[in-house]
């Protein structure tokens, strides 16, 4: 009889493979194989952690993190990848129907506008910053060659490095920026558009929460 000491480093032919394989296969099913594998992951683990706490394992966790940081970075720019950032301003679930589609955003404002202008491209132009980071414009008009950022008026400041690096590249490539805030939206704001109850309900978000900012500044 064949012993595993006898096959090892000799070529098998494809109908040992197989049967090797389904061996396998039907004793990784088994209580017995699941201890094994649990007992595995255990020791593996108090291994990875006992490495991560030296000095190699956390230049390791060093590395690895900044190729991480640098793929998504490319990824952001690349239009591949939107972060999923919670929205500053509003924080409510910004949702608006669109032929039967649910389409996100991150504010009521830009949900708003965007109904009232499906024509503008959402999130899809990134504007790389010296230190290697992205901007991520609102909304572009390609066809026009026009930038729109969405912002109440106190974020201006907050936001200015944002708002610098857009201006920039519309002089630099020959794009016109518009800036909507609370004293212009509602001339971006198609309010005959919102029929649905559905669509209306995120437009009384918008209008009220244009009033609170606009009765702050009061």
């Amino acid at each position: 009889m064949q012993t595993k000491t006898y096959l090892r480093g000799k070529p098998r032919s494809e109908d040992v493979k197989r049967k090797a394989r389904e061996g396998y296969d039907k004793w990784a099913h088994t209580e017995e194989a699941k201890q094994t594998f649990a007992k595995i992951g255990k020791q593996n683990s108090e291994k990875l952690k006992k490495w991560f706490s030296t000095p190699e394992g956390q230049t390791q966790i060093k590395s690895v993190a900044k190729k991480q940081s640098v793929l998504m970075k490319q990824k952001i720019l690349e239009g591949s990848f939107t972060p999923n950032v919670t929205n500053s301003f509003t924080h409510w679930t910004a949702e608006i129907e669109y032929e039967g589609i649910v389409k996100k955003f991150r504010s009521s404002w830009e949900a708003c506008v965007w109904l009232s202008n499906p024509e503008l491209e959402y999130e899809t132009l990134r504007i790389p910053l010296p230190n290697g980071s992205n901007v991520i414009t609102d909304f572009v008009d390609n066809q026009n060659r026009i930038i729109y950022e969405i912002k109440p008026k106190s974020f201006w400041r907050k936001q200015q490095h944002k708002i610098d690096a857009i201006i920039d590249y519309c002089f630099a490539n020959d794009y016109k920026f518009i800036w909507i805030n609370e004293e212009n939206i509602l001339d971006y704001v198609k309010q005959d558009l919102f029929t649905s109850e559905f669509n209306k309900k995120q437009l009384e978000v918008m209008l009220d929460g244009t009033k609170t900012i606009r009765n702050k500044i009061l």
